[in-house]
């Protein structure tokens, strides 16, 4: 029996796919770069899974427990020469997976994924709980109850800072007026991660912001950018969040959106694809995409414009976000950035490239896998014998504070907004 293509059809149908799997002629650059192959299991394959999505092996393919073990992370399509995106067929297949029921989805993630996340009234009153095991720690360890966690959950309450409560966004009023004359009005994007646990990352931007020139406006109505439900393979879901995302922002009419996350700032310039085949958001999505800034690219153009940075004396070693350098191509401006700081020396390491293995709540339900991947990630950090790690990412900053607590090393993690506020501060 000749397998059918309908798979592949279905993919390529789906718009988030940009043109399907068809293009692959198997060359294996896309398994040679990939972190799960490479540092978890040498049977994930990114051109195997792509070929039998070309094949029509359905039920083979829909069934594997590979599916979910991949990142999302854009390795493959970073440097696939046909411009295949495995990271944008893979929800599509998962999606695919859970709706015909050749997966289940587990509680956790339903009641997350489903429940909590699109909803900040219940995201806040979950971040409650959160915040009073972060207090009560040692009372619940006492009680035997930390042992019910996982792993994974347990490490994170060691690294994550006190949880927001309540968040950010509540605190925050919606317009900030710039210092000085008024360049550019600017939309922030606060997310969620910066809402609830970094929130001195998202005072660092919006203080910055405003001194070189923004007056910076802070909607209230932002929900969660929906890059996490395309992790989870509900792009339902992700749509709907980005529908209200789309409104809240047009309503601003700021010159720049900017977010300080590199998932975020990743996902809000590709809602222009998520609505690419519906005629009544296109025009709307690509419009509000065209406006997205990550912050490292913002900041880049006030430096330029004001030649103002500041003074702050250390050895440094910067790690590229994946969906920054990956699916952004941005890689430049956080360095340019951090060497006009008089006194930083900044580092390189040995394969920048590599993935940390944070991938949103990746180092949750795939913990052992993700410890795997940051493993190597860090070893090439440490080669450069910094002071600090700093990258631009939320989610990277958790995971690579989680390897350092395991390892005992002397390293703080900070955001790249966090070093130049500090630098600014130096110098006055």
């Amino acid at each position: 029996m000749v397998p059918s293509r309908d798979l592949a059809k279905k993919v390529a149908l789906t718009k988030w796919s940009e043109g399907g799997v068809d293009p692959c002629f198997a060359c294996g650059l896309c398994t040679a770069v990939c972190p799960v192959h490479n540092n978890v299991d040498l049977s994930f394959d990114p051109r195997k899974l792509v070929r039998m999505t070309i094949m029509g092996q359905k039920e083979e393919l829909l069934r594997s427990e590979l599916l979910w073990l991949c990142l999302l992370c854009n390795s493959c399509g970073y440097h696939c020469p046909r411009g295949v995106k495995f990271s944008h067929v893979v929800p599509i297949l998962r999606e695919m997976a859970l709706q015909q029921e050749y997966a289940k989805a587990s509680l956790l993630k339903k009641v997350g994924y489903r429940y909590i996340l699109p909803s900040r009234k219940r995201l806040a009153c979950a971040s409650k709980f959160i915040a009073f095991y972060q207090r009560n720690r040692r009372l619940f360890e006492n009680l035997g109850i930390s042992r019910l966690f996982p792993d994974s959950v347990e490490l994170l309450a060691k690294v994550l800072p006190p949880v927001a409560s309540p968040p950010l966004r509540e605190r925050l009023a919606e317009r900030v007026p710039a210092e000085g004359k008024t360049k550019y009005r600017v939309a922030f994007f606060l997310g969620c991660a910066d809402d609830l646990i970094y929130t001195d990352v998202a005072k660092a931007t919006i203080s910055l912001l405003t001194s070189l020139g923004c007056e910076v406006l802070i909607p209230k109505q932002i929900q969660c950018c929906g890059m996490p439900f395309v992790g989870y393979s509900d792009m339902r879901l992700a749509k709907h969040m980005a529908l209200q995302n789309i409104s809240a922002l047009e309503k601003t009419g700021a010159d720049f959106i900017v977010a300080d996350c590199a998932t975020c700032s990743s996902f809000l310039k590709e809602y222009k694809l998520l609505f690419s085949d519906d005629p009544s958001y296109a025009h709307r999505a690509a419009f509000v995409a065209s406006k997205v800034r990550d912050v490292t690219e913002m900041l880049s153009i006030l430096s330029f414009e004001n030649g103002l940075l500041g003074r702050l004396r250390a050895r440094l070693v910067f790690h590229d976000p994946c969906h920054l350098r990956k699916t952004q191509r941005i890689w430049r401006e956080p360095r340019e950035l951090l060497r006009k700081v008089e006194g930083l020396e900044v580092l390189e390491a040995m394969e920048p490239l590599l993935c940390c293995g944070g991938a949103g709540t990746y180092n949750v339900f795939q913990y052992e896998a993700s410890m795997k991947i940051l493993e190597k990630k860090l070893q090439r950090l440490m080669e450069t014998k910094p002071d600090l790690i700093v990258t631009s990412c939320p989610g990277c900053i958790t995971q690579l504070k989680m390897g350092i607590h395991m390892k005992g090393l002397p390293y703080g993690v900070k955001h790249v907004v966090e070093v130049i506020k500090e630098s600014f501060l130096e110098k006055t």
